[in-house]
């Protein structure tokens, strides 16, 4: 995200996350976009996916976006929860409780 943001003068669009890192070549494999990897070869084939790909923020990002904010989750819960994505950098297990209250705070807000 800082490499995109420094990069471009601006972050992600939201809804197109993962195509935007792409486009702006920040992401260079399209695989660490599942879960789990796969043989996912092409940005496509991940856009493609529904099931086993990263869910992400709909919302714009900008420099007011709250640090806390989810902006990318795991697909499914694990063990313990999802790995959580914060736009202030900070990766976190959410339990599904914890995310919902989270999305609920600030998605679409």
């Amino acid at each position: 995200m800082t490499s995109y943001s420094s990069t471009s003068g601006r972050y992600p669009e939201g809804g197109s996350f993962f195509k935007s890192m792409f486009d702006a070549h920040v992401l260079g494999e399209p695989a660490v976009c599942a879960v789990p990897r796969s043989g996912v070869t092409a940005v496509a084939d991940v856009l493609a996916m529904k099931k086993g790909v990263y869910r992400t923020t709909m919302d714009r990002l900008n420099d007011s976006t709250p640090s806390d904010k989810p902006i990318v989750w795991d697909p499914m819960p694990m063990e313990g929860g999802r790995h959580v994505l914060k736009f202030g950098g900070s990766v976190d297990v959410m339990t599904e409780e914890q995310l919902t209250a989270a999305l609920s705070k600030y998605e679409g807000k």
